[in-house]
């Protein structure tokens, strides 16, 4: 293994280093003289300064750090060095096992300029646990972009992961980047153990390289990755000038992936050629760079074809001149021209009869498609293969007779882009089992649980505004010892406590994601669920069996148990990213995703990639997704995450077709995303929803009650901020951001950030027991009384917490569990909510329909006091309303009582029938009061 020398990696032979930003004095231990010293300032994952120097004897070393190109200065924050005194000659500010090094945070000011490490028990030594347990990673990628590149690492089965889970370089040689890992770092299974690897630069998801790949024992303890390939190599592959893909974006033009930079000079039109399966040559007519940086160069090139090329029926090779071989020409962009591609008709997925199972699939680059059967959800048994028809535009066919009911299959495609050796899950499948392994082929119409069709569906609404939606998770609902459920944590479990929800009054119950993600089924280890795998197939960590069609029988039986009870079902879906595990790349490569000009993940979702939902055939399969689970689940509505991230059209076509199965059909989604997007066209927000029947949450009105989702800022229920704010909201949003009130759903919490009560005592540490209380029923009265959709976050009615934590997506069971015995403790809150909800159900005037009704009759007029808001609706002639004036009352302070003037004649106090009172009320600090009158005003 030779070496190459880097004095200080990450600047290119031909720039200088640019100007010191800091320095430091460092001491070394004891026998050490001579040593290299390598050092670097890391930010947010990528180095923006660093230094060298050697060793001495007892004696502080001067180690100036200068900014890396094209950084020209460091601004002042807080930054991690990595300091390391080199024992292995890889010459690396990040340290190779046996190397000496410290890691400390550095807040790095005008001020502190200079860092003093003079003690030399500070150094610690990276040590291996044991010979055999190294595993040393080579990392080569074609655009030789090789600073701040890092590799994600964790333990496939969730067991065991390091910290930090990135790994850095070590070394440098002539294949490119040196990693090394320990495997005792990672969880172990023998010869199961699956240790993850995704590079990406500077620490940023959106700069991921490709797929995740994984490494295993019989790899070896030595491997290669190549920048762009999702293959793992046990020897050295080869790098030289070679071609190693090409792309057809569309009849006349293919992009051309080579193994080394050029520039604009080296790069001819004479000098691509594309072959047919004939051998006949096309001569392109033009050539030019793809995404060239800053010094010309790219190893991407684009030719424009005069003569077509006939894509749907032929494959096409290309060569280019001075590089070795030859690669097939795999349709790319071409896929989205609908005369080529893109049959939205034909049935895809595994349809039974008990005669025979058609099977369906759109691989628009497989050479051939076969269908593997096979008797039982893991195991060789009963393996069958049944090769499929290419039909026109990309889709595979056929059939296979018999009755294949309790079966599994899985495709296996090959072509030039696919592989032959990998037998993959359906996308399309309905009961994906064993961890999303195999399908299974399932008689839907045997898991209808009795009376299935005397109950089709949820309550009847005249306008969303009708809802009250709960949001629960299914595991955290029943799993605590004290929920009283027999099948604790399962969908089952959940039928179990509708009770509860009956009694609290709530019209519809938001599901968090039941769509199979990624999670291992047969462990406790916590997911939420936003990490979806097998779309319209039920999770079957919440079914009694992950092997068979339990997890369909017991969904079906959980969504019956509301429907009776007279209480719709709303599932949260994501449609805007896939799980890892997800295989949409592997029935069509580079199709169903979103991805950037270099060929990387778009990733908007903050989660390692984007659905690419404008696709024609990304459009088709959420369409018949969604319409599949109102079908045959029978769902009253959809949640949708991250929804900005999902095309305005689709979306449009989305309530179209759901509405025409569901008149009453219920559609809300996030409107943001986390990050910028390659998306062509609208994304749906608040902004493109208006004309449609699409809602969004509300969080200005949301921050505006109890302050922003983290920390402690406070809002209107702590400390009466924000009463503008807060009145936008009670009055529907209507004259902020909401054409109708059926659009805003309001809410003070929802499964991200703080809960309620954690966010309070975040916000008001002084505050005991009994005033967080106080503040939970301020914001619940304004909740339930504001014009729009409510919305509450499960277990909030009775204070739920969660010890502070303000991410639980994957923390144990004892932070994220429903603790029933907080019923009992905070009972007065849960009566008090449970009140509200039914005295909104039963008054009209706070469910008005449109922005002229609430204009017509709401009012906020002047209370005197900054932390106060008094609301009053004119209910006259409202349909189905018993009041005629209806005030709330808000006083936000912390001590002084508020006196308010009303209208004339008596008034009688709504959660007290024996309070009457006249011309004016007194309302105590930190509570509210809703006053009404049934007559006319003397």
């Amino acid at each position: 293994m030779s070496r190459a020398a880097y004095t200080l990696h990450g600047f290119p032979p031909d720039v200088s280093p640019g100007q010191r930003v800091a320095s430091l004095e460092v001491v070394v231990p004891a026998g050490l003289a001579g040593l290299p010293l390598f050092a670097a300032l890391r930010h947010h994952g990528r180095i923006v300064a660093r230094g060298a120097a050697v060793a001495a004897d007892g004696a502080p070393v001067e180690i100036p750090l200068v900014a890396v190109p094209p950084a020209t200065s460091v601004p002042d924050d807080v930054y991690e060095l990595w300091l390391t005194l080199d024992r292995d000659g890889w010459q690396s500010c990040y340290p190779g096992y046996g190397d000496l090094f410290i890691r400390v945070p550095w807040e790095l000011n005008a001020e502190s300029r200079v860092k003093r490490l003079v003690d030399p028990a500070a150094w610690r030594e990276r040590r291996l646990s044991a010979p055999d347990n190294l595993v040393t990673v080579h990392y080569h990628r074609y655009d030789e972009a090789y600073d701040n590149v890092g590799i994600w690492t964790w333990d496939h089965y969730h067991q065991r992961s390091p910290v930090p889970n990135e790994i850095w370089e070590i070394g440098r040689d002539e294949f490119g980047l040196v990693f090394q890992l320990d495997r005792a770092d990672y969880g172990a299974r023998g010869d199961s153990d699956r240790i993850g690897l995704l590079p990406r630069l500077a620490g940023d998801w959106n700069r991921k390289d490709g797929e995740n790949r994984y490494w295993k024992p019989e790899l070896g303890r030595e491997i290669y990755l190549l920048g762009t390939r999702a293959q793992i190599w046990s020897e050295r592959p080869d790098v030289r000038p070679h071609v190693v893909a090409a792309f057809v974006d569309a009849p006349h033009r293919v992009v051309v992936q080579l193994s080394k930079l050029v520039t604009v000079d080296e790069i001819l039109a004479s000098s691509v050629r594309v072959f047919d399966e004939r051998g006949h040559a096309f001569q392109p007519v033009q050539a030019q760079l793809v995404g060239a940086d800053v010094r010309g160069k790219t190893n991407f090139i684009e030719v424009i074809f005069f003569e077509p090329l006939n894509v749907a029926h032929q494959s096409y090779s290309v060569s280019v001149e001075k590089f070795a071989g030859t690669a097939p020409a795999v349709p790319r962009g071409v896929l989205d021209d609908a005369d080529l591609f893109g049959d939205l008709h034909t049935p895809l997925g595994a349809h039974y009869t008990p005669d025979q199972t058609k099977f369906g699939v759109f691989a628009p680059s497989a050479e051939q498609v076969n269908v593997i059967l096979y008797a039982g959800a893991s195991g060789g048994e009963g393996r069958r293969v049944q090769a499929l028809t290419r039909g026109a535009k990309g889709i595979w066919s056929g059939a296979v007779a018999g009755d294949l009911a309790g079966k599994f299959y899985l495709w296996q495609f090959s072509g030039a882009d696919l592989s032959a050796d990998r037998e993959t899950v359906d996308i399309y499948a309905t009961n994906a089992v064993n961890n999303h392994q195999r399908a299974r082929i399932t008689d839907l119409a045997q898991t209808n649980p009795p009376g299935w069709d005397e109950t089709p569906g949820g309550p009847p609404l005249g306008s969303p505004v009708d809802m009250v939606v709960y949001e629960m998770h299914v595991r955290d609902f029943t799993i605590a010892a004290n929920s009283g459920a027999r099948w604790r944590g399962e969908y089952r479990g959940f039928a179990e406590k509708v009770d509860h929800l009956v009694e609290l009054g709530v019209t519809h119950v938001q599901l968090m994601p039941v769509q199979d993600f990624e999670v291992d089924e047969f462990q406790p280890a916590y997911n939420w669920g936003y990490m979806p795998v097998a779309f319209n197939s039920p999770e079957g960590w919440f079914a009694s069996n992950p092997l068979d069609d339990s997890r369909i029988r017991e969904l079906k039986q959980l969504i019956h148990a509301l429907h009776e009870r007279g209480i719709g079902v709303i599932l949260d879906v994501v449609y805007n990213h896939t799980g890892s595990s997800a295989t949409f790349q592997h029935h069509a490569p580079r199709y169903y995703y979103r991805l950037n000009p270099d060929g990387s993940y778009s990733n908007g979702s903050g989660c390692g990639n984007e659905f690419r939902t404008e696709s024609p055939m990304g459009r088709r399969f959420m369409m018949e997704s969604l319409k599949f689970w109102v079908t045959e689940y029978r769902v009253d509505g959809f949640r949708f995450d991250l929804m900005a991230l999902l095309d305005l059209e689709t979306m449009q076509e989305a309530e179209r077709e759901l509405r025409a199965l569901n008149p009453d059909i219920v559609l809300y989604g996030e409107p943001w995303m986390a990050a910028g997007s390659a998306m062509k066209g609208l994304p749906t927000d608040k902004g493109t929803i208006r004309g449609t029947g699409i809602g969004a949450f509300n969080d200005g009105f949301r921050n505006a009650l109890k302050g922003s989702p983290e920390g402690g800022e406070p809002g209107f229920i702590q400390n009466g901020w924000h009463r503008d704010a807060v009145i936008r909201g009670l009055e529907g949003s209507c004259h902020d951001w909401a054409p109708t009130p059926a659009q805003t759903i309001n809410y003070l919490t929802c499964h991200d950030n703080l809960t309620l009560w954690d966010k309070l005592v975040a916000s008001r540490p002084d505050a005991d027991p009994a005033a967080i209380r106080a503040m939970m029923k301020l914001g619940h009265l304004l909740l339930y009384t504001a014009q729009g959709v409510p919305f509450l976050h499960g277990g909030e009615e009775f204070g739920r917490h969660k010890k502070g934590h303000h991410n639980s997506y994957n923390a144990p069971d004892d932070i994220n569990q429903v603790d029933w015995s907080l019923k009992q403790t905070n009972h007065d809150l849960f009566t008090y909510t449970r009140d509200l909800i039914a005295l909104r159900k039963a008054h009209p005037a706070f469910r008005l329909r449109t922005k002229k009704e609430i204009e017509a009759r709401v009012r906020f007029p002047e209370t005197g006091s900054p932390a106060a808001i008094v609301y009053q609706i004119d209910a006259r002639d409202v349909p189905g309303e018993t009041w005629e004036q209806i005030c709330v009352i808000a006083n936000a302070a912390d001590a002084d009582q508020l006196t308010v003037k009303l209208p004339a004649g008596p008034w009688r106090v709504a959660l007290d029938q024996a309070g009457i009172v006249a011309d004016t009320v007194t309302v105590p600090a930190k509570s509210g009061l809703i006053l009404y009158q049934v007559g006319k005003p003397a």
